[in-house]
């Protein structure tokens, strides 16, 4: 969530969430109760030292990606692979 907000821009209500979407309905609920404070903690101007440390962290690892992203390295994805977009 937090990547994915430093790289798109993006509100971090928005962010897709994979990992969390594939535990069961009760860790979810356990996570959903979490990130309200994981995300005040990483916006924060002074964030609990292992909050500020992950930040940094993942800061350094959004700007890679970006970078990678907008240099067009990587994994290329085959989009015919995903099947169609349905109508």
């Amino acid at each position: 969530m937090f990547i994915w907000t430093l790289i798109t821009r993006g509100e971090h209500l928005f962010a897709p969430r994979p990992l969390e979407a594939a535990q069961p309905t009760e860790i979810q609920q356990e996570w959903a109760a979490r990130r309200n404070t994981a995300w005040f903690q990483f916006s924060r101007p002074d964030p609990l030292r292992h909050y500020a440390d992950l930040r940094r962290l993942l800061t350094n690892y959004a700007q890679r990606l970006a970078r990678d992203i907008d240099s067009g390295a990587g994994q290329i994805i085959n989009i015919s692979t995903f099947g169609s977009h349905p109508q």
